[in-house]
């Protein structure tokens, strides 16, 4: 939602900024773009990573949806919130590209990040079928039946498909950053080392405080929905207001948001 919305506004001032020959203006909507995106995709990640669980026990675990289906759950959550920043990023790159009437470079990008897919998903399930224990002993258990039916039977195999996904996408993101680079499009804005600390300390806050409420309210598959669902609501506006609190005592203020 946040990817889109960055993307839907920047994309007229990148192109107004084009047709003005305004380079420096370009260059610079576009720093602002990424380091918006950064401010929410990283703590955004960190939270779907600390509370897959709670998430999704609160979500779906209700009726034939069984702890054990919460579990395998949430691990391909955590795997694929491993990429939100690099999605919230393709959001504003790929903009800057067509802004500049260039559609031919993100389909490229994108064709390469399908290609990066499928082999990291095939080179990590071969990993977990042939170089580790459980692999081993799923071959032994379907031996007449193939490496499929294998991996059918080893817990966790599908996470593989959903660290494949994740790494599609930081492959898409970083050939659209470095295609802009190397046409001199975009050049680094001054202010990004302090930027990256802010950004550190409060997402450190924010861990901190997400963790110390796991480390209290441990076993969500237990629980009644109603009590599963406060307690996700207070855990993610405890993180949300510790993230927001650390940014604002480093004197991060709204207005510094503007573009």
């Amino acid at each position: 939602m946040f990817g889109v919305a960055i993307g839907t506004v920047i994309l007229p001032h990148l192109s107004s900024r084009h047709a003005a020959t305004d380079p420096d203006g370009f260059s610079k909507a576009l720093d602002w773009g990424l380091r918006l995106s950064l401010l929410i995709g990283i703590p955004a990640a960190l939270g779907l990573v600390l509370c897959a669980q709670p998430l999704v026990a609160t979500l779906f675990q209700h009726g034939r949806f069984t702890t054990h289906d919460t579990l395998m759950s949430s691990l391909s959550l955590m795997a694929l919130a491993t990429a939100v920043p690099a999605f919230l990023l393709v959001k504003v790159l790929a903009p800057a590209f067509y802004a500049r009437q260039d559609p031919k470079t993100p389909v490229k990008a994108a064709v390469g990040a399908v290609v990066v897919n499928i082999v990291l998903s095939l080179g990590l399930l071969g990993a977990l079928l042939y170089l580790g224990d459980a692999g081993a002993a799923a071959r032994a258990l379907t031996a007449d039946t193939g490496p499929l039916a294998a991996l059918a039977v080893i817990p966790g195999a599908h996470v593989c498909l959903a660290l494949g996904v994740a790494g599609a996408g930081w492959a898409n993101a970083l050939q659209l950053w470095w295609h802009l680079r190397r046409a001199g499009v975009y050049a680094r804005q001054p202010g990004w080392g302090r930027f990256a600390l802010r950004l550190l300390l409060a997402s450190v806050a924010m861990v901190l405080v997400v963790v110390v409420l796991l480390s209290v309210w441990r076993d969500w598959t237990a629980w009644h929905w109603t009590e599963r669902l406060w307690k996700l609501l207070a855990l993610v506006g405890c993180g949300g207001l510790a993230y927001a609190a650390a940014l604002w005592l480093q004197g991060l203020r709204p207005r510094d948001l503007k573009a």
